[in-house]
């Protein structure tokens, strides 16, 4: 069985536009968003269309099209997506538009099995005219799937990759995906939408360890 390794977990939220400039450390501060030790870190910066903050448990990165927080934490992600509904809270009248679970989980190969047996075992179709096209040696498979999960539409794309060390990997990349509705209560819809993170990366666990 494949070893699975989680590459990527964040939460990204686009707004038609952010007042990035409201993102000051004093601001952050002020509302208990990140502590004042927090800012010392390399991860840290404040420009006029860019703010990023990063700490030992997130990374939080603020341009006008978007608010992302990455979850280095993500098995104990309330008190990162705490941050993120605090700013959601505080700027109620902001235009938001879509709110996106996102996961990437990488698979590494066992050493006798070989990346292109993998995916043709997982994901090739048999004696269907485009996988019989592709029955040579070197050929690689992968898959796009989506179905509805909860308020998202579950997006999964899976394909091999190369790494830039030379490594093969398969790649699971999911997004869970919620246009936002024009109502005026749309922060408290996404309060409640976060509450579904850990259901959403169970479900990412779930569809990896069916790869086999």
């Amino acid at each position: 069985m494949p070893h699975k390794t989680l590459e990527v977990a964040n939460v990204v939220i686009t707004a038609n536009v952010f007042n990035v400039s409201i993102f000051s450390q004093l601001w952050l501060q002020r509302h208990e968003i990140f502590r004042e030790e927090e800012f010392i870190s390399r991860e840290t910066m404040f420009l006029p269309q860019l703010v990023q903050v990063g700490t030992e448990t997130c990374h939080m990165l603020v341009v006008p099209e978007r608010l992302q927080m990455i979850l280095k934490t993500p098995d104990n992600p309330d008190p990162i997506l705490d941050r993120v509904r605090s700013i959601v809270n505080l700027l109620p009248q902001t235009p938001y538009t879509a709110l996106g679970l996102n996961m990437i989980w990488f698979l590494s190969m066992n050493e006798d099995e070989r990346i292109t047996d993998f995916t043709r075992r997982n994901f090739s179709v048999p004696n269907h005219p485009l996988y019989n096209y592709f029955s040579v040696e070197d050929a690689k498979f992968g898959a796009y799937i989506s179905k509805q999960f909860a308020y998202f539409r579950l997006r999964a794309d899976i394909k091999p990759v190369r790494l830039p060390d030379g490594s093969e990997k398969v790649q699971l990349s999911f997004n869970f995906n919620f246009d936002l509705p024009s109502v005026d209560n749309v922060a408290e819809v996404i309060n409640e939408s976060l509450t579904r993170w850990t259901e959403a990366f169970q479900e990412t666990q779930t569809i990896t360890d069916m790869l086999r």
